[in-house]
């Protein structure tokens, strides 16, 4: 009977590990997937705020600014993060080259958007580091594995 009652405790005490530790590996997937959402809204703000800007100053319009932020690539919401982070890098590229037309207070609040998304993609980067960490460890591989649990990239 004590052998039976213990055989019984330690495969409930198993399950309760094995259920906990999806439930963490679910949860980490979930928080990198809100980072990753956060971190698109930001660039957007960032792309509406610029363009924006660039729009409502005569200058920026007539020498042609406005028309080479509005025709940059933009990142479908599908792509991942390495190709959203190549977007980005491709348009912040550009902002610097048109970085000398541009007034200080432009400057400023260009600088201060994207200060805000480099927060965004930190936070993000931390959520992806967690998660693909859970992926790797015991017993949330296997689950992993079942589940067709897949590696985020870093952005």
């Amino acid at each position: 009977m004590t052998t039976a009652f213990l055989t019984i405790s330690v495969l409930a005490l198993t399950v309760a590990v094995l259920i906990n530790s999806l439930n963490k590996l679910q949860c980490r997937r979930n928080a990198a997937l809100a980072a990753l959402a956060a971190l698109r809204e930001h660039i957007e703000i960032r792309r509406k705020a610029i363009l924006n800007m660039a729009e409502n100053d005569e200058d920026l319009l007539k020498s042609g600014v406005f028309a080479a932020l509005k025709n940059a690539p933009i990142t479908e919401k599908s792509a991942g993060a390495a190709a959203m982070a190549a977007t980005e890098a491709q348009f912040e590229r550009l902002i610097e080259s048109l970085a000398p037309q541009m007034k200080a207070q432009q400057k400023k609040l260009i600088s201060e958007a994207g200060h805000k998304t480099d927060r965004a993609a930190a936070h993000y980067n931390r959520c992806v580091c967690e998660y693909n960490t859970a992926l790797s460890a015991l017993p949330a591989a296997f689950f992993a594995r079942l589940y067709k649990f897949k590696r985020f990239e870093v952005f």
